[in-house]
C-alpha cells in the first residue's frame, strides 16, 4: 500500500479489454471532493459497467457548505461578542435545528470515515514519529455524512435567500434544481449502465484522475 500525505490513497492494475486495450482501473477514496472514482470494468467490452461517482454537484457543493458554514458562523460569532443582535430568539432556534444539528450529524458521521482511512504506527526506532497509514475508501463511506452535508448546504440556501423577494428567491432555487438535474442527466449511464467502448464517455472525465474512459 502507497503511503502519502493526501486524503486519497490510489491503487492501480491493469486489465485488458475485448477490444485488446489495456485500461488502468482506478480504486480509491471520495472524501467530499471526489477526486478519484472507482472504475469497475471487467475483461468483457460488451460488459455492462456502473461507476461508483455519485453526483458530483451534490457532493462538490455541500463539502463547499461545510466550509461556508464554518466561515459564516465565525463572522456571526465575531459579532455577537460585539454585541450585534443579528438573530430573533426563534430565528436562532431555527440556526439550531436546520443549520448546527446538521452540522454535528454530518462530523459525527465524518469522523468515523476519517479515522477508517488512516491509523497511527510508531516505528519502533523511532517513538516520537508518527506513520500515517492510508486505506482505500470509497464514495458509499463517505454517504452518511453526505446526506448531512446537503442538510447543511440547504440551510444555507435558506440563510442567504430569506430576505429576497419571492420570485428571485424562487430564481435562485430554481438554478439549484436545475444543477442538480442536469448533472445527473449528463452522468447518468453510470448509473443505469454502461455498454460498449467506453471511450464514447469520454466527456463525463471531467477531472484529470477519473478514469471513466480510457485516456489517449
Amino acid at each position: 500500500m502507497r503511503l502519502s500525505p493526501i486524503r486519497t490513497n490510489r491503487m492501480t492494475s491493469h486489465r485488458k479489454h475485448g477490444n485488446g486495450q489495456f485500461s488502468t482501473l482506478v480504486c480509491a477514496c471520495a472524501d467530499g471532493m471526489i477526486r478519484v472514482n472507482l472504475l469497475p470494468v471487467g475483461p468483457n467490452i460488451l460488459a455492462i459497467k456502473y461507476f461508483l461517482l455519485g453526483n458530483p454537484f451534490n457532493v462538490w457543493s455541500s463539502t463547499a457548505g461545510i466550509a461556508i458554514f464554518f466561515l459564516v458562523g465565525f463572522f456571526y460569532l465575531l459579532r455577537w461578542q460585539r454585541h450585534y443582535v443579528d438573530f430573533t430568539p426563534v430565528y436562532l432556534d431555527h440556526v439550531h435545528y436546520a443549520g448546527v444539528y446538521p452540522l454535528i450529524g454530518w462530523a459525527l458521521h465524518y469522523l468515523p470515515f476519517f479515522i477508517m482511512g488512516r491509523y497511527f504506527a510508531v516505528p519502533p526506532q523511532r517513538l516520537s514519529c508518527f506513520l500515517f497509514a492510508f486505506r482505500v475508501l470509497y464514495l458509499h463511506h463517505y454517504l452518511p455524512a453526505l446526506y448531512f452535508a446537503i442538510l447543511t448546504e440547504g440551510f444555507l440556501f435558506d440563510h442567504f435567500t430569506r430576505n429576497l423577494n419571492p420570485k428571485a428567491r424562487l430564481v435562485v432555487f430554481a438554478i439549484a434544481y436545475i444543477a442538480v438535474a442536469a448533472t445527473f442527466i449528463h452522468f447518468r449511464d453510470i448509473s443505469f449502465g454502461m455498454e460498449g467502448d467506453n471511450r464514447k464517455w469520454k466527456h463525463l472525465n471531467w477531472l484529470p484522475r477519473w478514469r471513466i474512459a480510457d485516456r489517449d
